[in-house]
């Protein structure tokens, strides 16, 4: 947590400095005329606000923030909590109000304070080293990389006259993946992105090339068990064969001729939307999935550029460059495909996703117009 700034919210004119002075000009002249009664008063006042102001600056001291989504990974239209925790780690108690500002796409039904903005508010009396947490249940529609970096807090003295209010620096980020469907919801067969498949069992096992070990069950051959591993194990393991024939698949957008259109945007998130929802395919299939698309990503330099690959940790990267895709073109998709030809192995499948279906030799073509 780094604080940027600190201010003084006068909400009172008895914290104001002139106030003050007055007030003690105020009590000489009444003690000199000899009025006690009034001139007590004039500096119980100034008691007041010299306390108060000096309670809500001590208040921001010592006071741990944090705050995070739970989970930080989702898809466009899930729900995800957020979660802010305010812990006062000194004796003195704390009235705290922390508040933050959400991106029109992210709603709560839980602290909007008004129709104009949309915001998140928390507020708390901290007693001498107490932590309290709220959690808001919060609605995200559109994907994209969000960081709610920057929130206000507020803290006040116990009769609300005096108010100081800090501006705080701390990194939240969420990564909301593009929605995902069956991919026969885009008119899409596997057929049209790999061929017919008559089974799911290997083409042509190449012994020489181990990919890993499963255990062993009744379907597979006898000569896949690896002894010394089922010894060690204490179970029959076999191995994991790479077939010398296996289908690959790298997926890119042609962005380029959706900019200039008047739903270019729109399509371009739909198109987004497709490529996730084939990558979740292949993934489920055990079919390694690559991606490359020519434009901007939120937080990262250069084009989007995923080799060829499969697992969990690789689905989880290439759905991640979804996420923070921008719709800001940088140079055209064949040349990027070029550039990248050495993260796509010989006989991939190239999908490429565009406005309208076009005829393109030895490319599958996806219209994203519905």
């Amino acid at each position: 947590m780094k604080i940027i700034r600190v201010s003084n919210q006068e909400t009172s004119l008895i914290t104001i400095g002139l106030t003050r002075v007055l007030l003690f000009i105020g009590a000489v002249i009444l003690f000199r005329f000899e009025l006690v009664f009034p001139a007590l008063l004039c500096i119980l006042l100034l008691m007041i606000s010299i306390v108060s102001k000096w309670w809500s600056k001590k208040g921001l001291n010592k006071l741990i923030v944090s705050s995070f989504f739970i989970p930080k990974r989702i898809f466009a239209g899930d729900n995800v909590a957020f979660k802010v925790a305010l812990e006062n780690d000194k004796f003195l108690p704390a009235i705290i109000n922390w508040k933050i500002e959400l991106p029109d796409c992210i709603k709560g039904q839980e602290g909007v304070l008004n129709k104009d903005k949309n915001f998140l508010s928390f507020s708390a009396i901290l007693r001498w080293y107490e932590k309290k947490e709220k959690t808001f249940n919060l609605e995200v529609s559109r994907r994209g990389y969000y960081q709610l970096n920057k929130f206000r807090l507020v803290s006040s003295d116990l009769i609300g006259i005096s108010d100081y209010e800090a501006l705080i620096e701390e990194d939240t980020s969420l990564i909301v993946y593009p929605p995902v469907f069956p991919i026969s919801n885009y008119g899409i067969k596997p057929r049209d992105l790999i061929g017919e498949r008559m089974d799911n069992r290997y083409i042509l096992p190449d012994p020489i090339m181990i990919m890993g070990l499963r255990e062993y069950n009744s379907d597979m051959p006898a000569y896949l068990i690896d002894w010394k591993a089922s010894a060690k194990r204490d179970v029959f393991m076999a191995k994991l064969i790479e077939p010398s024939a296996n289908y690959k698949i790298c997926v890119t957008v042609d962005v380029e001729g959706l900019v200039g259109l008047e739903d270019g945007e729109e399509i371009f998130e739909r198109a987004l939307s497709i490529a996730a929802s084939i990558a979740v395919w292949a993934d489920e299939e055990k079919i390694p999935i690559g991606l490359f698309i020519n434009i901007t990503q939120k937080g990262f330099p250069g084009p989007i550029v995923v080799p060829v690959n499969s697992g969990n940790s690789h689905m989880l990267l290439l759905l991640e460059k979804l996420a923070r895709a921008e719709y800001q073109l940088l140079g055209s998709w064949q040349d990027l495909l070029h550039l990248s030809k050495q993260e796509i192995p010989w006989g991939t499948t190239l999908i490429v996703i565009r406005a309208d279906y076009v005829y393109m030799p030895d490319v599958v073509v996806i219209p994203a117009r519905p």
